[in-house]
């Protein structure tokens, strides 16, 4: 099932967090030292000089240029699930301005925010090409699914310094979801470039895969290392410190799978003892508590059910 729009635009807003206040380079300038791949270096969604008019002059933008659905025809086209529309550039804007003029939109105008996303995105703006990039890779119905598009706009972005695309790109590389092929070389690539600037989701994949040598040799004293950085560059991530401590008290030489820790540390709880009583209350009411009541009685005859000390029959 497709999620909605306006919280999926939101979200890829708020993963995406600049790494400064600064408007970003051109695009064509920007350079990723990753041995052994080639990252585009350009990407754009413009109409052929549409985004150069509207940026200097001030006019209108629709992203690609696509004309209005005739009257009657369904909507979209192939980048959007949304009508194409026009929306009002000002004379000489910013990519960081018009960034802002989508984050503005709300649920009801998602058609604008994706244009003003993809005119940001089309002046080199990292965090409008994260935003946008995220929302590709994710699909909706204000964006449709595009793997390679997405990657791409990703890359342009982590390219610029954008930690919060840079740990989408190593998550999505890392698990090969949403049609995104894994790659483990990439992933650790941009897995280390976010937890360089102190993200704790990747300093806390970073550290798994240290210890289970995924993409990386076994090194337990970098795992630990890593994972204590997540814990405490997010005191929330209480995980990170609680599988730092087992990594640093356990006689286990290795563990080979993240399974094998989430055991460890977060280990399943223990099936029910054979006659027990498992806890029972219903919130329904009327007829359908009563039926629910009954089956539970049925199975588990004598067991405590509901408050008050209520008792099924033995």
């Amino acid at each position: 099932m497709q999620p909605n729009a306006g919280p999926l635009l939101l979200f890829c807003i708020l993963l995406i967090v600049p790494a400064s206040s600064k408007t970003a380079t051109p695009v064509s300038s920007q350079r990723a030292e990753l041995p052994g791949i080639t990252l585009p270096i350009q990407f754009t969604m413009a109409g052929p000089n549409e985004m150069a008019i509207a940026q200097q002059q001030g006019g209108y933008y629709r992203p690609n240029n696509v004309p209005p659905a005739p009257h009657g025809a369904p909507c979209g086209h192939e980048d959007s699930g949304v009508c194409p529309v026009d929306v009002p550039i000002p004379p000489g804007a910013t990519g960081e301005q018009l960034y802002q003029l989508g984050k503005q939109q709300d649920q009801r105008h998602l058609a604008e925010a994706i244009a003003y996303l993809t005119a940001s995105a089309n002046l080199g703006y990292g965090p409008a090409q994260g935003a946008l990039g995220t929302a590709y890779v994710m699909g909706g119905d204000g964006v449709r699914h595009d793997a390679v598009k997405g990657v791409n706009l990703l890359e342009l972005a982590a390219a610029q310094g954008q930690r919060g695309a840079a740990v989408y790109l190593g998550m999505e590389y890392e698990d090969g979801d949403n049609g995104v092929p894994h790659n483990q070389a990439k992933a650790i690539f941009y897995l280390k470039q976010a937890a360089n600037e102190h993200h704790s989701i990747a300093e806390h994949r970073l550290g798994i895969d240290y210890e289970i040598g995924n993409g990386v040799p076994h090194d337990r004293a970098l795992a630990i290392q890593y994972l204590r950085r997540a814990s405490a560059d997010n005191s929330s991530n209480t995980i990170a410190a609680k599988t730092a401590n087992m990594l640093a008290t356990t006689h286990h030489a290795q563990f080979h799978s993240v399974e094998e820790i989430d055991n460890i540390v977060n280990p399943p709880p223990p099936p029910p003892r054979p006659g027990a009583c498992p806890s029972f209350q219903t919130y329904l009411a009327g007829p359908r508590a009563q039926a629910q009541t009954y089956l539970f009685c049925q199975a588990h005859p004598g067991c405590p059910y509901g408050s008050g000390g209520l008792r099924c029959a033995g």
